[in-house]
């Protein structure tokens, strides 16, 4: 498209983001893992604040939330 992304205006946003229990690499395919047939659960989600300083994306923990505990 020849958009210089370095260029493009960046809109601060809120990322939610997964933990696994097991290995990514010696798990099953990546296509498996939306069709819910992976083995592992998700260990724990946190939210994250997602923004720019100095240039560089930087992600801050919002709040987190850890299923072990359930």
């Amino acid at each position: 498209l020849g958009l210089d992304l370095d260029k493009r205006p960046y809109r601060p946003h809120l990322t939610l983001a997964r933990q696994a229990r097991g290995s990514f690499l010696d798990g099953p395919s990546f296509p498996s893992l939306f069709k819910g047939l992976a083995p592992y659960r998700p260990a724990s989600m946190t939210l994250f604040w997602s923004d720019r300083q100095g240039g560089h994306l930087v992600y801050r923990p919002v709040s987190s939330f850890d299923f072990a505990q359930l």
